[in-house]
Order: C-alpha cells, then structure tokens, then sequence
C-alpha cells in the first residue's frame, strides 16, 4: 500500500508530465512553423526582395566640465569635426562620423556601414532557431520520462529513476553550449556583423549540476533501499 509522501510524489510527477506534454505540443508547432517558413523564405530570389538597413545613433555627454575644458584649450568650435573611434550596441558597431560641441559637453554622430539583407539570411536563422528548438524538445523528452518514473513508483529511490536523472542531466549539455551560439550566430546574419561567440550557458551548467547532485543523492538512497530490501 502506498504511503501519503508516494501518493504526493506520484502525484507531482503526474503533474509535472501534463506540464512537459503541453511544452512538447508547443515546441512540435514551433519546430514545424521555423521548418516550414524557412523553405519558403529559401524558394524566393534573392533580387526579388532585399532589405537594405544603415542604423544611425546620437551620443551625448552632457558633462559641462567637457564643455569647459574644450573652451579653454580654444577649441570652441568643433562642428563637423570628424572622429575615428567605434562602439557596439546590441551586436551593431557603429562608427563615429562627427562631433559637435553643445552647451553642456559634445555630441557624437555615428552610423553603422550599410548591409543588405536578404530573405535567405533570414531562412537561416530560422532554420537555427528550428535547430535549437529540436535541442529542447530532447530536454523535453527526458523531463517527460523522470515525470512518469515519479508518477508510477512505488518508492522515489529506484534504478530507473536514478538512470532517469542522469540522462536528464546529460541531455542538456548540448543546450548549454548550443544556446550561445545560437544568439551569436542570428545576431550576425541579421546584422551583417560576423561576431560568433562560443560560449557556455551557466544557468544551465548550474541546472545540470543541480541534477547531478539530486542523481548522487537517489543513487545513494537506491543502494539504502536495497542493502534494507535484503537485510529483511
């Protein structure tokens, strides 16, 4: 007869496993809507439609000491003045065209070089965006199969769900490495930017340690339930 605690755990699995399946539906939709209109975005030319982009930012440093000092060195007239200086902003470098002096500091023109954007660009990151919602629907697959070792125990210190734990952990080591990127890599197609980063997610490293050490504690317990097992 199951005690309350299995009652309640089998009921938080069973509940964890109605949340991973309306994930699944999700991501499944997901994946096919990037699938699907990645294709179409392929099969148009790419003279049909182009998307030419040129960002443009204004920096001002109201700073009157800055004003103040420009003045004193007799340089109170720096309008249009030309500057060979860059900075990013959200993956965008910008590059400093001019300098103008206001009364409370200067302010600083710059643009980013033109990029032409085309539909297959595009495709590609929606095809990147597919590939990484097939690397959740493997996370999800495996939070699904601990959910249902919950549901159906009849004691949470088991070999399956132990093994069920450590391919849970295992599993999101791809999503670790994968989501950076994958940010880096839409962020430069868009952008016209080549800025891959090869990075490390430490949510989700912090995530798989998490599991890792609950996969050491219910091993540990297993191997309690069985030298208990035998001994009676």
């Amino acid at each position: 007869m199951k005690t309350e605690i299995i009652e309640k755990v089998n009921k938080i699995g069973n509940a964890g496993g109605i949340i991973t399946l309306i994930g699944k539906i999700i991501l499944w939709i997901a994946l096919v809507a990037c699938i699907l209109s990645g294709i179409v975005l392929m099969l148009i030319p790419d003279d049909m439609i182009a998307i030419h982009m040129e960002s443009k930012a204004t920096v001002e440093v109201n700073m009157p000491e800055i004003a103040a000092a420009i003045t004193e060195d007799g340089k109170n007239d720096i309008a249009g003045s030309n500057v060979d200086s860059s900075f990013k902003v959200n993956g965008m470098e910008y590059g400093a065209v001019e300098v103008h002096q206001t009364e409370n500091g200067v302010e600083v023109e710059a643009s980013t070089d033109a990029y032409t954007l085309h539909f297959k660009n595009i495709a590609y990151t929606v095809f990147i965006a597919a590939a990484y919602c097939a690397v959740c629907l493997v996370v999800m697959h495996f939070i699904g199969v601990v959910c249902k070792k919950f549901k159906e125990c009849e004691t949470p210190f088991s070999e399956d769900i132990v093994t069920a734990l450590r391919n849970l952990a295992i599993s999101l080591i791809p999503m670790a490495l994968f989501s950076t990127l994958t940010e880096s890599v839409m962020n430069s197609l868009l952008t016209g930017n080549v800025d891959i980063i090869l990075g490390i997610d430490l949510t989700t490293i912090l995530l798989i340690l998490l599991i890792m050490l609950l996969f050491m504690i219910f091993r540990y317990g297993t191997m309690l339930q069985q030298e208990s097992d035998e001994t009676l």
